[in-house]
């Protein structure tokens, strides 16, 4: 599967209407963030091992997720810092991501 195509299915894993923040730019919607994702620049993104924490959503019975770390792209020897936070909620028989917030620490 290509770079394109793998980006692209991403959006099967989000809500219709999941508001989702990269980097304080605000997308509304599955198809809006797979067009977002399309237009990421970077090739390959290697993680060092992050910490992750989670609870459970007793509101809508799902979970809340936030994920801490460190990236590096295309190769780069220095590393990025991140936060990921983001709210999973039950779809069938599945779970489905309705908010998302992704920031990188610089």
């Amino acid at each position: 599967m290509s770079r394109a195509e793998t980006r692209s299915s991403l959006k099967e894993l989000y809500a219709p209407n999941a508001m989702v923040t990269y980097n304080g730019k605000e997308v509304v919607g599955a198809e809006m963030l797979a067009q977002h994702l399309m237009s990421l620049t970077f090739k390959t993104v290697n993680f060092g091992t992050p910490n992750i924490v989670s609870h459970p959503d007793t509101y809508t019975k799902g979970i809340l997720i936030n994920v801490t770390g460190s990236m590096s792209v295309d190769g780069s020897q220095v590393p990025i810092l991140f936060g990921h936070f983001f709210r999973l909620v039950p779809s069938g028989s599945a779970y489905q991501v309705v908010n998302e917030i992704f920031q990188l620490y610089q």
